[in-house]
């Protein structure tokens, strides 16, 4: 998961980037912290009962919204990616080994 370190030293990017990178960048820059961010928000998405409405969303907006932006503003009910993403990181940081 993205440690801690990361999360209080603020290296973990805003989704908009995150969502928004190519696969060169996703892999080579900061390659652990985006796996690891992707993953755990597809946990969060998945606890919160979100993960199966977000996909098909996604792949129904792809040709207007091709970074999953929109799509993921709109099945959390969320216009504010970065307000979001302060929860989100609390969330992650309460995570325990064995979830």
């Amino acid at each position: 998961m993205p440690n801690e370190q990361e999360i209080k030293a603020a290296r973990v990017p805003a989704f908009k980037t995150l969502l928004a990178m190519d696969a060169n960048a996703f892999y080579d820059e900061g390659r652990g912290a985006n796996c690891a961010q992707s993953r755990y928000l597809c946990y969060y998405l998945q606890e919160q009962g979100l993960l199966t409405k977000f996909y098909p969303e996604f792949q129904a907006q792809q040709k207007d919204d091709p970074n999953g932006v929109k799509s993921l503003q709109k099945i959390l009910a969320e216009s504010d990616l970065d307000a979001f993403k302060v929860r989100w990181e609390k969330y992650v940081m309460n995570l325990r080994p064995g979830f």
